[in-house]
């Protein structure tokens, strides 16, 4: 037998007898015979490992590789299977290659499964591969979700609007405001994609996605025509080619001029967080001529500018900076001013009191759905051509958004942040909700309104859901919204799982419902005010009753803090308090809070050096803009 280097037995008796026929006749005969003795153990680990892969592994492969799985990880999976499944004989089946591939097999089996089912990554058979993945998406649809086009390049330009984004164009918050970016470095030909979405109570959601090799004007152009083309007269809300009224970009010259071509109608604003990072980062430029110490200085007129509330303070503040006596030494810096201050419609924020921004001005729902679309749905790796990213994106996205939204509609908002609409004055009337949106034009959500419509059940899709009438509407996002409900879903509402109605009324100050005060609770406070008029006779307590009273009367024109003393009456400096606020700290520890005497802490001392581990790599830079700017370092970027 035949075995690699000084393990070779060459006493072994096997022998291979080969018989060939005239090879110039044009029927030669062939004859092998094989003598299959041996004189030594085949199942030794330098012999198993060199056996071809079985049927049975090369099945498990192609299906892991069927659902997205990469050599690496697939290779990984069928060997937790082979543990599971062996348990301590698995270092006997590990070795065998029959039932355990190596990775150099798992990978020419990859590519091999992606030609076959995506083509090549260029070339004709990747293009015929692609327009058969749509045509078999369209199909499976019932509808135009997809269109396939090629740009005056030659170059594939896919576009898709799926039937969930075709639902979400039919939102009003469509027709108002849209988010667009790009990403590459997702497929092996670093393939653009666009990502197109608008705001809503769950978050960003999508209304279409372009698929390119290029990203220059002419091309976002076409992609953003074939848009329109699939999406109709019903996409953006009903205005159809038209599309959004407000759009919040980068600041990309060939992705906003191909809006202005595509959208003429519409209003392209710059994201202030983009502005204000690339500002930082020209700051940082070896082309800007700034010192050190001087960059916070100049970084805080254009924010001051960015963020100020008046058109008028932009004005004063620009001719204010050209006479700062730290920008006056740069001249580059005042042109590079100059040229931000001609385009200020477009960042400062003054300048959008007419806009439905609906308290958007930056582009992070774009920003957070690209690292969805790499975390998520690719999970941090490169899919083979664009067939298969095609493929991921057109089933992947669609569930994953899908049940985000079916999480919202049911109530199961984990990772939503409530906290910063919660009221802290007492119960709002309409009045003041109908001045609030009368000072507050740009439709901004804010505490008040929640207030409102937690006491009242007002519909609105800029807040989570309340009631079932809110919950239905975006169930009618999704596939389930198409299906009648369940006679289960039905009990459900009866039994008041899904609706509120059934509970008894809450104030918006807090979680309790409003009860009558009974009378030997006002009789409590009766008694307790007696016996407080009869302690000031006392001189004991003349001076903590003089106090407080002094106290009361700083706090009795706000009912909040007077509200929050009378809680915390007694409470302060107690053994109680105390004890919270060390469960408090400790709650914050990573790990377990083992006591110690206190004098164990300054006793400790530093082990040696030489007995550290050792913290190979630089560490993480965090992606902090605002961390930049007090460190005065620069800016990390991300994706």
């Amino acid at each position: 037998g035949w075995l690699p280097g000084e393990f070779r037995y060459h006493v072994c008796q096997y022998e291979e007898v080969v018989s060939l026929g005239d090879h110039t006749l044009r029927l030669d005969v062939h004859t092998v015979e094989q003598v299959k003795e041996h004189n030594h153990n085949l199942f030794v680990a330098d012999a198993i490992r060199h056996r071809d892969v079985g049927e049975k592994a090369n099945n498990i492969l192609t299906g892991l590789f069927e659902i997205g799985h990469t050599p690496t990880s697939a290779l990984a999976v069928l060997k937790h299977d082979l543990q599971m499944e062996y348990g301590q004989r698995y270092v006997y089946v590990s070795a065998n290659r029959e039932i355990c591939p190596d990775l150099p097999y798992v990978q020419r089996l990859f590519h091999k499964v992606c030609r076959e089912e995506y083509g090549t990554q260029t070339g004709p058979t990747m293009l015929a591969a692609l327009k058969l993945q749509v045509e078999i998406y369209n199909n499976k649809c019932n509808d135009t979700c997809a269109l396939l086009g090629t740009t005056s390049q030659g170059a594939p330009l896919v576009v898709v609007c799926s039937p969930l984004m075709k639902k979400v164009h039919q939102l009003k918050h469509s027709g108002e405001l849209c988010f667009i970016d790009s990403s590459g470095n997702m497929d092996r030909e670093n393939c653009r994609v666009f990502l197109l979405l608008t705001h809503s109570c769950a978050g960003g959601l999508p209304l279409g996605i372009l698929l390119c090799q290029s990203e220059d004007e002419q091309t976002i152009a076409q992609g953003l025509e074939q848009l329109k083309q699939v999406v109709g007269e019903k996409g953006f809300a009903g205005r159809g080619h038209e599309g959004p009224q407000l759009v919040i970009t980068d600041d990309c010259r060939a992705e906003r001029g191909a809006l202005r071509k595509a959208f003429p109608k519409a209003t392209l604003l710059l994201c202030s967080f983009h502005l204000l990072q690339a500002v930082w980062r020209w700051l940082w430029s070896k082309e800007s001529g700034v010192t050190h110490g001087d960059r916070p200085a100049l970084f805080a007129i254009v924010k001051e500018m960015l963020y100020c509330q008046e058109i008028g303070s932009v004005d004063r503040l620009y001719s204010e900076a050209r006479g700062h006596p730290v920008a006056a030494s740069y001249e580059k810096f005042l042109r590079h001013l100059d040229r931000l201050y001609a385009r200020r419609e477009r960042w400062a924020l003054s300048y959008r009191g007419s806009f439905l921004t609906r308290g958007n001005n930056t582009n992070n729902f774009a920003e957070a759905a690209m690292r969805v679309l790499k975390d998520k749905i690719l999970q941090r790796t490169k899919a083979f051509n664009l067939p298969q990213l095609f493929d991921l994106l057109t089933s992947r996205l669609e569930t994953y958004y899908e049940a985000r939204i079916v999480d919202v509609a049911l109530g199961r908002w984990e990772s939503f942040q409530r906290a910063k609409f919660l009221p802290k004055m007492a119960t709002l009337q309409h009045r003041i909700f109908s001045r609030l949106r009368t000072r507050r034009q740009t439709g901004a959500p804010c505490k008040h309104q929640a207030a409102v419509m937690k006491n009242d059940s007002c519909l609105s899709h800029s807040f989570l859901p309340i009631n079932p009438e809110m919950r239905a509407e975006l169930m009618k996002l999704t596939s389930a919204g198409t299906h009648e409900p369940s006679t289960t879903h039905q009990e459900q509402q009866d039994e008041g799982v899904l609706t509120e109605q059934a509970q008894p009324s809450r104030s918006v100050t807090g979680d309790r419902p409003q009860e009558d005060i009974a009378s030997d609770d006002v009789s409590l406070v009766d008694n307790m005010m007696e016996e407080m008029k009869s302690r000031c006779q006392d001189p004991h307590f003349t001076a903590g009753l003089l106090a407080m009273a002094k106290q009361y009367n700083v706090l009795r024109s706000n009912p909040s803090k007077l509200l929050s003393a009378f809680h915390s009456f007694g409470k302060s400096g107690s053994l109680t308090s105390k004890r919270a606020a060390i469960l408090r700290r400790a709650a914050r520890r990573q790990g377990p809070m083992i006591g110690c005497q206190p004098t164990a802490v300054a006793r400790r001392k530093s082990g040696a050096g030489s007995r550290r581990r050792l913290f190979s790599g630089r560490p993480v830079k965090q992606h902090s803009l605002s961390l930049a700017v007090v460190l005065n370092t620069s800016h990390s970027k991300k994706h």
